[in-house]
């Protein structure tokens, strides 16, 4: 299966959210999150193709599995689905992740789950998600900067963005601040 294609009988035109990275967090968090306000995503796994062989093992079902222990000690196993997969470890994937904006004219949100190596200043993933929001702009996705009238602050809290508009969303963790931070609180 080509990169990046839709797993199954999956329409690309409704994704409303892409993926960078393919860790546990990212998935055990925020695609669920997006899932809930009923966005179809794509993920991206930045390098190897541990992943995208795992999708492909499931086809016809194009969904993955998170297990939630409750407070009661019971486990809730929680299907996700993805719209499509693919890694930017090789050229044809990452020519096929740029080819994207293209295809996803519903796309409002890019999600960000790397490690602290992977959001390095010029490092790959960087570069890649530069070019890729390069591609969105190129493509007129989040080229609708007006105002949005009669927007309620509730909406905009929750991430229901006016059309046109892209949302990065970030749950890359960096230490640097936190370690800065650290020794200017020790040195007070």
């Amino acid at each position: 299966m080509e990169p990046f294609a839709p797993l199954g009988d999956v329409d690309l035109s409704p994704v409303s959210a892409v993926c960078i990275g393919t860790g546990r967090f990212l998935r055990a968090v925020l695609v669920p999150a997006l899932s809930e306000i009923g966005c179809e995503v794509v993920l991206a796994q930045t390098r190897g193709k541990s992943f995208p062989e795992y999708m492909m093992k499931r086809l016809p079902d194009r969904t993955y599995e998170v297990d939630t222990v409750l407070h009661d000690g019971r486990v809730l196993t929680t299907r996700y689905p993805v719209a499509a997969v693919g890694s930017l470890g090789d050229a044809a994937g990452r020519a096929a992740f740029m080819a994207l904006p293209s295809k996803l004219k519903a796309l409002r949100y890019v999600g960000l789950g790397l490690t602290e190596a992977g959001i390095a200043h010029n490092g790959k993933a960087m570069n890649d998600l530069a070019e890729f929001l390069h591609a969105c702009m190129l493509g007129g996705l989040g080229a609708d900067v007006r105002r949005f009238v009669g927007a309620r602050r509730r909406d905009q809290q929750i991430g229901l963005l006016p059309p046109g508009r892209l949302s990065p969303l970030c749950t890359s963790h960096a230490r640097a601040p936190v370690a800065r931070w650290r020794s200017r609180r020790r040195s007070a």
